[in-house]
């Protein structure tokens, strides 16, 4: 009796429409978009972008624009906390008395 073997192929990324990547294409523009499925067979994730462009990347691809999709997301979330920390002082001067003291 031969035993064979079979390969599964896992995704390292959830591939169901909630994580987001974001990519810079060669009309110097950023696109963000969308990790919609994923192909086991050939290891390629579908990604659809919000301006209703589609393509198949690699994991190592997909794994960079994860991370660029996250960072500029958090880079938003420092500067809109920044910004409203601004409003906050800016209309409750009390807040800063005493400040750097």
């Amino acid at each position: 009796m031969t035993k064979t073997t079979t390969t599964l192929v896992v995704p390292k990324f959830v591939a169901d429409g909630t994580v987001g990547i974001r990519k810079l294409f060669e009309d110097g523009e950023y696109y963000n978009g969308t990790i919609e499925s994923f192909d086991e067979e050939n290891g390629w994730y579908f990604v659809q972008y919000e301006d209703g462009d589609v393509e198949d990347i690699t994991e190592t691809e997909c794994a960079a624009l994860v991370n660029d999709y996250n960072n500029y997301k958090n880079d938003i979330v420092v500067k809109d906390n920044s910004i409203t920390l601004f409003y906050i002082l800016r209309d409750n001067p009390a807040l800063c008395d005493g400040a750097g003291e």
